[in-house]
């Protein structure tokens, strides 16, 4: 028998007030619905989980007995009820016993994050897979419209092959509920919840980014011992830096300190972007380039490196391709320009029927038949930059056809000559 109207006050412990009662642990054998329990598995300050049988599909369940009256206690059925996703500890059935609401779950044999993290010779990469799993089932309780609200490395649950699933969503609430009451684990709290404030879904990412800190480096980001003490580190933001030889990249510090902003509007925006951004491995494509290196640096064969030209070509032969065309009869060879002169008769352009008539004439613009002005970009007599305009009034100035009106030409033209 126990009283469950005290407060946690331990900052590794539950802040939740139960309604008072006292509760008679369940024996093995007794049935609650038609299961049979087996022995307890664990308890908390809102109810006590048991491991149990159920005869009629001969699976094994996870029954939670929760405390208190039943339309108070049905938040966390309903919530869970309403959610499916591989990520997310799943509902089979809610019922009563004795008054009390109990709730069958799915039971997951393995162990919590926070144990899976103890047994030491853990990567960061390992994290990473695990923690971007469980963001995922984070952000498909968002989607339903529930705040879980107590988000830590308890609540984690890793199977045998490693599925991660959230779970105990004893302290769930209704996002926009503004009168549920302060409830959480101290040391995983949002700086909003210590202020009184109705946490939302950034409330949820604040615990993850937490729990995500503790799990990478080892330590949690706001120090504290006792309740006061945390509340002063969160809400002055007094955070413990991260061990300097740790090897976890730059990238994964920056995303977690995003999550642990003062401001909910400074976070990210929902936790599906924070399973994208842990999801996401800059050295995939560099990895194959990288390991023949290795390889070939092990084996001592250079030739079985791709060449610069062999790159090159698979680059070029992902872009895609032109359809093939031929050139119009009596036209000259495709190339550059082709395009322009293949319009002209003959293949000429203007510029070189120009230099054709100029090769003809006899005489300059007194004698004989003039040519017509070179359509060309003037030049000066002393080779200087082309300029992009056209010669609007072409004069005769040394046996040639010069632009004299265009500002940049004139000042290359001998007006003497």
């Amino acid at each position: 028998m126990g009283d469950f109207s005290t407060e946690v006050t331990n900052p590794q412990g539950q802040i939740a007030v139960a309604p008072a009662g006292s509760f008679s642990l369940l024996d093995a054998g007794r049935e609650v619905g038609r299961y049979r329990i087996l022995d307890r598995i664990g308890a908390g300050a809102m109810g006590q989980v048991y491991r149990a049988e159920d005869p009629q599909l001969r699976r094994t369940v996870a029954i939670k007995m929760l405390h208190g009256s039943e339309g108070d206690l049905l938040r966390e059925a309903q919530a869970m009820a309403r959610l499916s996703h591989p990520n997310v500890v799943a509902v089979y059935e809610v019922g009563q016993v004795d008054g009390h609401v109990f709730m069958a779950m799915e039971y997951v044999g393995g162990q919590t994050l926070k144990a899976w993290r103890a047994g030491g010779g853990r990567g960061w990469r390992e994290v990473v897979r695990l923690l971007a799993a469980a963001a995922r089932g984070l952000d498909a309780a968002h989607r339903a419209g529930i705040v879980h609200r107590d988000f830590k490395p308890d609540n984690v649950l890793i199977d045998a092959d490693g599925r991660v699933r959230v779970a105990d969503f004893g302290l769930a609430a209704e996002r926009g509920d503004d009168d549920t009451p302060i409830a959480g684990t101290p040391a995983y709290m949002a700086p909003e919840e210590f202020e009184g404030r109705s946490p939302d879904d950034h409330a949820d990412q604040f615990s993850f980014c937490v729990t995500l800190f503790e799990m990478l480096y080892g330590i949690r980001p706001f120090a504290g011992r006792t309740y006061d003490e945390v509340q002063a580190s969160v809400l002055s933001g007094a955070m413990t830096p991260p061990p300097d030889d740790s090897p976890v990249p730059a990238r994964l510090r920056r995303l977690v300190l995003r999550g642990l902003a003062r401001a909910p509007a400074a976070r990210w925006p929902s936790m599906g972007h924070i399973a994208d951004a842990l999801e996401r491995d800059p050295w995939a494509r560099r990895r194959p380039l990288l390991l023949a290196v290795a390889l070939a640096a092990a084996t001592g064969r250079s030739s079985m490196l791709p060449s610069r030209g062999a790159l090159r070509a698979s680059r070029l032969a992902a872009l895609p391709r032109r359809a093939a065309s031929s050139p119009a009869p009596g036209t000259t060879r495709p190339g550059r320009g082709w395009a322009r002169r293949s319009g002209r008769a003959g293949g000429r352009t203007p510029r070189t029927r120009w230099r054709a008539c100029r090769r003809r004439s006899t005489a300059g613009p007194d004698g004989g038949r003039p040519c017509a002005p070179r359509p060309a970009t003037p030049t000066s007599a002393i080779g200087s930059r082309r300029s992009s305009s056209t010669c609007a009034s072409p004069v005769w100035i040394a046996g040639a056809a010069r632009c004299a009106s265009s500002s940049r030409c004139s000042a290359h033209v001998p007006t003497g000559a």
